[in-house]
């Protein structure tokens, strides 16, 4: 009876197939046994909406506590002073505004509309829901129609326009390039040569002709709006390199900074081991999200002789070498 109260009367025979049959068998379940269920029930065609899952949450949750189940469901007053609240991440709060909709920024921040993510409220979970979802949730915010329809006009922009590859950011300046200039994409920068590493052609790619003895640098801006997530890929001596290296060999890294080269400060980076061969690619990953810097610098060190290195691509949540 209190699933048909909160409109939930679809999953009661779901739930009398586990063995669950009243509230108080109910409340003897772990969170993880409830998300199970839901993902159960999704593979099964029952698709719960996302108002749906907080709904049932809350009504789990109200049982554990030993409140009563026909209340679950309904959001606290996001007014209230002791009320919960969920703090929108930055490229979230940074899109209301562009849009003008920051009065919405509030209703936005009551974690019942976030239970589904984990009570994350970010743009990236936005852009990861279904189109049903966003809508559900905006309604709950109490966007109107015309703010609706100009948010998530903007979001499948959003969606569209994220980088997967660092070689489709913004290249903001590069230097100690010997031949050329940084290549992207499938060109490795000089006399027309193509991208390959141990005998793949490379697609989506960055490729360097460094300098003797200095430290090639290509400096590219993260883009607004990019979700958290990690630059990864690979780095290698381009096979158009035949033999070994003459002196030290290579040393790739990647950095993310905050603000500019004189007075910013290096957040995250990763170094490779010295590199002298091509026919072995070398593996790195930087973690990122939005508060640690929007440039992400490539630098390839070179101690020895002139060489082809090129970056090759894996894509990943939030982007991609």
């Amino acid at each position: 009876a209190f699933l048909r109260e909160l409109g939930l009367a679809r999953i009661t025979e779901a739930l009398a197939e586990e063995g669950i049959t009243s509230p108080e068998m109910l409340k003897d379940l772990e969170l993880d046994d409830i998300n199970e269920f839901i993902k159960d029930l999704a593979a099964s065609g029952i698709k719960l909406k996302l108002g749906e899952k907080s709904k049932f949450r809350a009504a789990w949750k109200a049982l554990r506590e030993g409140g009563a189940p026909t209340s679950l469901g309904k959001p606290k007053n996001p007014d209230a002073k002791t009320a919960k609240v969920c703090i929108l991440d930055e490229p979230l709060n940074d899109l209301l505004k562009e849009l003008r909709l920051q009065d919405y920024a509030e209703k936005l921040s009551n974690p019942t509309l976030w239970e589904s993510c984990g009570g994350k409220a970010s743009l990236e979970e936005l852009v990861a829901m279904s189109e049903q979802a966003r809508g559900f949730l905006l309604d709950a915010a109490g966007f109107k129609p015309g703010h609706k329809a100009k948010f998530l006009r903007h979001l499948l922009d959003v969606e569209d326009t994220k980088p997967r590859y660092i070689s489709e950011m913004k290249l903001l300046e590069f230097s100690h390039i010997g031949k050329g200039k940084v290549g992207v994409g499938d060109c490795l920068g000089h006399n027309g040569l193509k991208i390959t590493t141990v005998g793949d052609t490379v697609r989506h790619g960055i490729g360097m002709y460094p300098q003797s003895n200095k430290i090639a640098l290509a400096k590219f801006s993260i883009p607004s709006g990019t979700p958290a997530g990690a630059f990864k890929g690979a780095v290698a001596i381009d096979d158009s390199q035949k033999g070994a290296m003459l002196g030290k060999g290579l040393q790739f890294r990647a950095c993310i900074r905050k603000g500019d080269a004189k007075t910013g400060r290096e957040v995250l980076f990763q170094t490779t081991e010295w590199i002298k061969r091509s026919g072995k690619k070398y593996e790195f990953k930087v973690e990122w999200k939005p508060s640690f810097g929007d440039t992400l610098e490539l630098e390839v060190e070179c101690k020895g002789l002139n060489v082809n290195v090129s970056v090759s691509p894996r894509p990943s949540r939030g982007g991609g070498a």
